[in-house]
């Protein structure tokens, strides 16, 4: 964990010194946005890193602040077609019928996640408007990011290192986006999704599948028993559902009008916005690894 954590650290530290050099010679609103991404990156890495480290407890207090997060922002998102109460009624209502779900399971983790992305399935042609998308949507989140604690319990049950494999999940899905958004800059030419998102393309998603596809090869190895062929297949489908998470919730920002989903976070807009890819990357990876009895 100590490598990776080192290796992620030495890489926004080269990236921060060479986008102020760009900023140094060329001042545009574009430099100055890269320079408040990294920015961002430098807080979320601050304050995920030490949760990695302190095991379950500390990670189950991450992931209910993001649950409380992102209740807010989908609140806010929401707010034109229904009031206060309303909303949170259908969101207490909502989480504590998938609590149900989870009990009456007998606490199985692969409900979790594949509810997670059956969810993600079906709110996706929901109005936003109606109670039933919010409903969806709220319990994809919730399934979604229950995740991260249950891949967390599942490696520690197995005698793994729980805080290197989360930082490893969490490093891959943002090294995904940027290498997307590095390879569309450069070769982008055909549009994936143009309604849903203007700036995605097949060059720059390509990109970072091939860049998500080396790395799960050169770490997954030595964090799961898993051989190289899987790593490598473990990488395109994470890829992929990185991209689906993406367009999920571009699919959420366009029906609501909005360019963000909020501006909590410098440089990168809202919670939505930053974890649109990890609320579909966490759920498929737990299935791969508890599938795959790797965890």
């Amino acid at each position: 964990m100590n490598s990776l954590a080192l290796l992620i650290a030495i890489l926004l530290t080269i990236g921060t010194v060479f986008i102020r050099y760009q900023v140094y010679k060329k001042s545009t609103p574009e430099r100055h946005k890269n320079l408040q991404r990294l920015i961002g990156w430098w807080i979320i890495f601050s304050i995920c890193l030490p949760c990695f480290y302190l095991g379950i407890e500390a990670i189950s207090v991450l992931v209910f602040i993001l649950l409380i997060w992102s209740g807010f922002e989908l609140s806010a998102i929401l707010q034109p077609h229904f009031t206060h109460k309303q909303l949170l009624v259908i969101l207490l209502t909502t989480t504590a019928f998938g609590g149900g779900i989870f009990f009456i399971t007998g606490y199985d983790s692969e409900i979790v996640f594949l509810g997670s992305l059956l969810l993600a399935f079906i709110s996706y042609f929901l109005s936003i408007h109606s109670i039933p998308f919010v409903a969806s949507f709220w319990l994809f989140c919730c399934f979604s990011l229950f995740s991260i604690v249950l891949i967390t319990l599942s490696a520690d049950n197995a005698k793994l290192d729980s805080g290197y494999l989360l930082l490893f999940l969490f490093f891959i899905t943002a090294v995904n986006d940027i290498a997307q958004y590095v390879a569309g800059s450069i070769f982008g030419k055909t549009l994936i999704a143009p309604k849903l998102s203007p700036k995605k393309t097949l060059e720059g998603f390509l990109g970072g599948m091939v860049t998500t596809t080396l790395l799960c090869a050169i770490f997954l190895p030595g964090i799961l028993a898993i051989s190289l062929i899987n790593a490598l297949l473990s990488g395109v489908i994470l890829s992929i559902a990185g991209l689906l998470g993406d367009l999920r919730i571009s699919k959420l920002k366009r029906a609501a009008n909005i360019k963000d989903s909020g501006s909590s976070i410098i440089g990168h807009g809202g919670l939505f916005d930053r974890m649109d890819s990890m609320l579909l990357i966490a759920p498929v990876f737990g299935l791969l690894a508890t599938g795959g009895g790797y965890i």
